[in-house]
């Protein structure tokens, strides 16, 4: 829930595989493996700042560089209401500039909404195509549920509709309480299949 793991085409065969995971709130560490299954650990924080949700990295082949999408709390509605999607880039995995915000609440949302977490992927089939599913928190129900947004460049985004893209269960159901989208996608045929995490429990 904290993490990702993703297949890195740029690395040399020692670094293959990469990691980057939270640790509390204290950010983000990274690891490598040359099979995904032995690691190593860096030995520096990759990014300083509150981390503790879904964390997503991978390599953009459009622009060359490593790309994250993490949770970046930003106190701007009120002291509670505080969870954006921020965004940086690097081109060595280590040496990371500050996130910076690049989807967020506004004024055609509900008072009591942020967005909790990403789910961020850049779709495999199209250079420039980059997709979120964005688990949104209603505060006053205590609920989350995912919405689309598409960008053309990983940092511009647009939601389409302000509506859930997976709705929540009903009665007791095991996702009635809050849905996480997994990071990634299976492409099958002409479908795209997408998988979640549903919790019974509200947050």
């Amino acid at each position: 829930h904290g993490g990702t793991v993703f297949k890195d085409p740029s690395a040399d065969d020692a670094h293959r595989y990469k990691l980057i995971y939270a640790i509390g709130a204290d950010g983000l560490f990274g690891a490598y493996s040359p099979d995904g299954i032995n690691w190593s650990t860096y030995n520096a924080h990759l990014l300083k700042h509150q981390c503790d949700t879904q964390n997503i990295c991978f390599w953009d082949s459009r622009i060359k560089k490593y790309v994250a999408y993490v949770r970046h709390n930003v106190p701007i509605r009120n002291p509670n209401i505080i969870r954006t999607i921020g965004r940086s880039e690097t081109s060595d995995f280590l040496n990371w500039p500050p996130v910076e915000t690049i989807l967020t609440f506004d004024k055609n949302d509900p008072p009591d909404m942020d967005i909790y977490n990403s789910a961020a992927v850049k779709y495999s089939r199209a250079d420039d195509v980059y997709i979120i599913l964005a688990s949104c928190y209603y505060h006053n129900e205590d609920v989350l549920m995912p919405q689309l947004a598409v960008s053309r460049d990983g940092i511009n985004w647009k939601r389409i509709e302000r509506k859930p893209f997976i709705e929540l269960g009903k009665n007791d159901a095991f996702d009635k309480g809050m849905i996480h989208t997994c990071v990634g996608q299976i492409i099958k045929d002409n479908e795209i299949w997408i998988y979640y995490r549903g919790i019974e429990r509200k947050h």
